[in-house]
């Protein structure tokens, strides 16, 4: 793997999809900060100096069809248990689909993006970030730790990576990310574009899909972003 890094730049991820373009080794594409650092949907992400981001192209990519909706779990997977062994004292939890949790706000995201030239992961970590624009306070965190190398822990992300891209249809790994599953048994707001479905979250399927019963009936949805968790309905 071929690694570039770099002191700022916008994006990572809009970086790696460049070198997809016109190359062909898997290379990844690591910065101390981001300009315009995006997740899912295109969201800004908030990426200060404090923080770990990376992009990992993977060139002609070739998915498995029937199970390339387990990739961004198995990847959010491997990413909490590597955080778990650098910060042993936190409690990492997913929210489905790619968000990383810790004490009710997000400290992580995980980005997969597929294109007919191949496959861009893109990892996002607040780690030892304290101060948050005030648009984003109440929902984002940051681990907080002095005690861990940053360069090692980078380096040991981008293995966990790896090994998500390379074995995510092996789906032994979704009894973990149930375990880790911040939403499995709560009353949720899932919305998919102007649609929302309000229902209790049943489970994860065996094709990484959300499972809701809503109005007595069970759905599984593959797709969709959930806007809010353990809603009252009595209210």
């Amino acid at each position: 793997m071929q690694v570039f890094k770099f002191k700022q730049v916008d994006s990572t991820q809009i970086l790696a999809k460049k070198y997809l373009e016109n190359n062909q080794k898997i290379a990844a594409f690591i910065t101390e900060s981001q300009t315009s650092g995006y997740g899912k949907q295109g969201r800004n992400f908030y990426s200060p100096k404090t923080g770990i981001y990376f992009s990992v192209a993977y060139p002609k990519f070739v998915p498995n069809r029937e199970k390339i909706s387990l990739l961004t779990l198995r990847i959010a997977t491997e990413v909490v248990e590597c955080l778990q062994v650098f910060f042993p004292d936190k409690e990492f939890k997913l929210k489905w689909v790619n968000d990383i949790y810790l004490d009710g706000k997000k400290v992580a995201g995980v980005l997969t993006e597929l294109s007919k030239d191949g496959l861009v992961v893109g990892v996002g970590i607040n780690v030892q970030t304290r101060f948050f624009p005030e648009e984003i306070r109440k929902k984002a965190g940051g681990i907080t730790s002095d005690h861990f190398d940053k360069e090692k822990l980078t380096n040991e992300l981008l293995k966990s990576v790896e090994i998500g891209v390379k074995q995510y249809s092996d789906d032994s790994f979704l009894k973990k990310y149930r375990q880790l599953s911040n939403v499995i048994g709560k009353n949720v707001v899932l919305e998919i574009g102007k649609r929302k479905i309000t229902g209790l979250v049943d489970g994860i399927d065996n094709l990484g899909r959300l499972v809701i019963m809503s109005d007595g009936k069970e759905t599984a949805y593959s797709s969709g972003e959930i806007s809010k968790v353990n809603v009252d309905w009595t209210k």
